[in-house]
């Protein structure tokens, strides 16, 4: 029996109301009331609503209206985060920044990542493949083979046959500021070549590469180019074919005019399968506010597909940051952030095309969180037809699925499900099989006071065979050796390290890891020995017996039978890397982890160094790392201070500074100095005091230039074999031409030896800056700077000397210690000498420009006869 007429049908967020009849009794109306129902169609519901129910008697008498709340206990519908964030670098003294990721033929994936200090240098280009399990291949690996300077912002992309090549920007390597370069690799990840520049225009800088497939094994590749042309900033692209050879010249993409002095970059490009490709860029004030984003397509041959697009509908305030994803339908789809756009700071959209280029749909939000911002957005397509978004919120790193139809897959998940992270940036993400993919960011980690690069894997749950992450545990966070001991012995780091393994039978395959997390930063290099070398690790060679641990050359073993294989020995400050084979169980391995050993070669260590210890199973597991500050306790090895610091000058009045040091034949010194108006002169004076062997003043302290005009000082002073000393020191306008060199012997009581006397025997313009050395059959010989004018009046500098006998007998004439080098504006100044122990001498000096970069030092060795040694100049 009828009993009413449905007036709303509730559908679509529509109200349900119900209009009775005469045969509506209350009985009837309670059964319908009792078969009311509640459907969500979408994929990514909202978790919670309420209903108001209320019944009207047609009478004028109505209910209390009852409130049901209800909740939407969701599903996956689309990939589901699987396993635990993963760390992909091993490397971690530094920051590991800018990951890239494209998928592999054979299902796995590559991501490569720019490594501060890695390669020896600035920055470098560093990969990790994967199988198509999520286990890595092999260990990490340096992409970039020139190191010098900077090369960073890598992007990759497969190739067919298996392949896959890598793009990236090199500092100074083109000689023109930044340039794009490239390496290609084979299935099995083995260089193809050598890597190769990109661009062909050099001039200025080229940056932010991207690159995409074609057909057959090529690829093509854009960057944005500074004032290529000598006016504008442009987006430029180059196709290459299959050996990596050009396809024609590179191209400009950006057409529109009247922008170009704006700013045309941080481009983005997709390809097809038919390979068609399409960019999409940032451009400064073409949609009228600011940023915008426009894209150009491309059709296989290279030619362009229509005209340059603007993609962005929404222009207040600035879009920019854009990724673009071919679909498996032949259409592709963009993101980008657009500030302002969601009512609260930034936001990431996205537009959909068609096959045709036409578009597909309004330009639609991405993120469903308005609060704060969303930003640097990344896009790639799905097997299934969809796509997925993933961007970063200031701290953490979302993903959205979309499906065919451009709808939301499930809500927006997090991607980093690490404790406690407040700095995840950059994310990537790169599709895989059956409708799965893999995320990878940046992420500050704590524990080592750098960004490192995690990743972590999307899908169903059974499409990725994949091993539980072995465990360290009782790890000691801090030891602390003397420095005697260390350097006599090396020292346990750990003996009480335990490891678990839930589902690992053996670690076939697996890779023990110590690495430095922390360098020794910026410290004075002549006051510490050996900064690059001192830190010793290793593994203690137990022997061959019941639970011992074995090492023999690269071989590791235990209980006599070989487990390992060590790939770097951990001298010298490198990392310690042993790969395990499938003898090592997991009660090998922690043996060899509690074996671990420090030791220091230098008698001046560092105090405090953090190491980290990481194992993979060999099965796609891996554990945390695990760090551990090694402290060092410094212990005297040699002269310690006796007694205070002392004022040597006895004069205090008006300025004492300069000095010199020389120690004597019978085990005492001389100090010898700069004193100001001393000699009531106004003028400057050389000054000295004699201590002996138990640092007893000598007598008082004594003048030492017996002519006292204008001024002496820049003093230096040498103990002579077989007792006695000679100070040298500059004296303006004493020689009748500017500044000279003049100089004074003393016996060994103290007592001057004749006069003093003048050192330089050219003695027109300038010489000074002395510096004095003994020989080992008493002699002495002094070196000083000559700055004089040619005679068509240029100014030039060269460094001579001039060799004495014991009794003061010149034995060699003023020579000059730098060869000529022809050019007038090279000076020579700030020498320095010193006797060799074969009867030779050696000079060095600060040259101005002959290395082509400012200052350098050089110098010249000379034999017992006080020749030139040919060769035997040097920088």
């Amino acid at each position: 029996t009828q009993i009413g007429t449905v007036l709303s049908d509730g559908s679509n967020g529509q109200d349900l109301v119900i209009q009775f009849n005469a045969a509506a009794t209350p009985t009837a109306v309670e059964a319908l009331i009792e078969n009311l129902t509640y459907g969500n169609t979408a994929s990514a519901p909202v978790a919670t609503r309420s209903i108001s129910i209320s019944v009207n008697d047609g009478a004028g008498g109505t209910s209390v209206p009852k409130v049901v709340q209800i909740t939407v206990t969701p599903d996956f519908d689309g990939a589901q985060p699987l396993f635990d964030n993963e760390r992909v670098n091993t490397y971690e003294p530094a920051t590991q920044d800018r990951p890239a990721i494209t998928q592999l033929d054979d299902g796995g994936y590559v991501i490569v990542w720019t490594s501060a200090g890695q390669d020896g240098w600035g920055e470098g280009i560093y990969g990790q493949r994967y199988d198509a399990n999520g286990v890595p291949v092999g260990s990490e690996f340096q992409i970039n083979t020139y190191t010098p300077n900077d090369q960073e912002t890598p992007a990759v992309t497969r190739l067919d046959g298996g392949g896959f090549m890598v793009s990236w920007q090199s500092y100074l390597q083109d000689g023109g500021g930044w340039g794009i370069y490239g390496q290609r690799f084979d299935a099995n990840g083995v260089p193809v070549g050598s890597e190769f520049q990109i661009n062909t225009t050099p001039a200025n800088d080229q940056t932010e590469s991207d690159i995409a497939a074609l057909p057959g094994g090529g690829f093509v590749a854009t960057w944005h180019s500074y004032y290529q042309d000598g006016v504008y900033q442009d987006v430029y692209a180059q196709r290459f074919d299959a050996t990596g050879a050009k396809i024609g010249a590179e191209f400009k993409v950006n057409t529109s005019t009247g922008f170009e002095t704006y700013y045309q970059g941080t481009p983005a490009i997709s390809s097809f399968a038919d390979g068609s490709f399409v960019i999409v860029w940032r451009s400064d004030n073409q949609d009228g506010n600011s940023y915008g984003v426009f894209g150009q397509r491309y059709n296989a041959d290279g030619t362009v597909n229509g005209s340059e697009f603007q993609v962005n509908s929404y222009t207040a305030s600035s879009q920019y940051e854009p990724d673009v994803a071919t679909l498996t339908d032949g259409g592709f789809v963009v993101v980008w952030r657009s500030d302002g756009q969601d009512g609260n700071a930034a936001g990431v959209f996205g537009q959909r095309y068609n096959a045709d280029g036409t578009v597909n749909g309004s330009e639609f939000r991405v993120n469903t969180d308005t609060v704060g911002n969303e930003y640097e957005p990344s896009v790639s397509a799905l097997s299934t037809g969809g796509f997925v978004v993933a961007w970063n919120d200031d701290s953490r790193a979302f993903v959205q699925q979309f499906d065919a139809a451009g709808l939301r897959v499930d809500n927006a998940m997090r991607a980093d499900t690490l404790d406690n992270n407040s700095n995840v940036n950059l994310p990537v993400v790169q599709g895989l099989a059956n409708g799965s993919f893999v995320v990878a960011w940046r992420d500050y980690d704590y524990g080592n006071n750098n960004y490192n690069i995690y990743q972590q894997l999307f899908g169903a749950p059974g499409d990725f065979t994949h091993s539980a992450n072995p465990q360290l545990v009782d790890v000691t966070p801090s030891v602390t050796f003397a420095e005697n001991t260390i350097n006599a012995i090396p020292q346990l780091i750990d003996p009480g390290v335990g490891l678990f393994d839930a589902d690992s039978a053996d670690f076939d395959g697996g890779i023990l890891e110590i690495n430095y997390i922390t360098d020794y930063g910026a410290q004075d290099q002549l006051g510490l020995q050996g900064l690059d070398n001192q830190d010793q690790l290793g593994i203690r060679d137990q022997g061959a017996g019941t639970g011992q641990v074995g090492v023999s050359g690269l071989t590791v073993s235990f209980e006599g039978t070989a487990i390992g294989t060590i790939l770097s020995n951990g001298q010298n400050g490198s990392k310690l890397t042993v790969l395990f084979n499938a003898n090592a169980t997991a009660e090998a391995v922690e043996r060899i982890i509690e074996n671990l050993t420090y030791a220091n070669t230098v008698s001046n260590p560092i105090a405090t160094r953090t190491i980290s210890i990481r194992v993979s199973d060999g099965d796609g597991g891996a554990s945390q790392a695990r760090t551990v500050q090694i402290n060092v306790t410094p212990e005297v090895d040699g002269a310690v201070p006796l007694g205070l610091e002392k004022v040597v000058n006895t004069t205090t009045a008006s300025t004492q500074e300069t000095p010199s040091v020389a120690v004597l034949a019978d085990g005492g010194y001389v100090v010898v100095w700069n004193s100001h108006n001393q000699d009531a002169t106004n003028t400057y004076g050389v000054y000295g005091q004699r201590y002996d062997a138990d640092d007893n003043p000598v007598g008082s302290e004594f003048l030492v230039n017996t002519t006292t005009a204008n001024d002496q000082y820049e003093p230096q002073v040498v103990g002579l074999n077989g007792g006695g000393f000679v100070v040298v020191w500059r004296a303006n306008n004493q020689d009748g031409s500017g500044a000279g060199v003049y100089a004074q012997r003393y016996a060994a009581d103290g007592t001057a030896q004749g006069s003093e006397f003048l050192v330089n025997t050219t003695t027109s313009s300038n010489q000074y800056q002395p510096a004095i050395t003994a020989s080992a059959d008493g002699g002495f010989a002094v070196a000083w700077y000559h700055d004089a004018y040619s005679a068509s009046n240029t100014e030039y500098a060269d460094i001579f000397f001039r060799r004495f006998d014991a009794n003061g007998i010149e034995t060699q004439a003023e020579t000059r210690a730098n060869p000529p080098l022809g050019s007038t504006f090279v000076y020579q100044s700030q020498p320095a000498i010193t006797w060799l122990a074969n009867g030779g001498f050696v000079v060095v000096w600060t040259d101005n420009q002959t290395d082509g970069a400012s200052n350098g030092v050089f110098g010249q060795v000379f034999d017992a006869s006080g020749n030139a040694i040919a060769g035997a100049d040097f920088q």
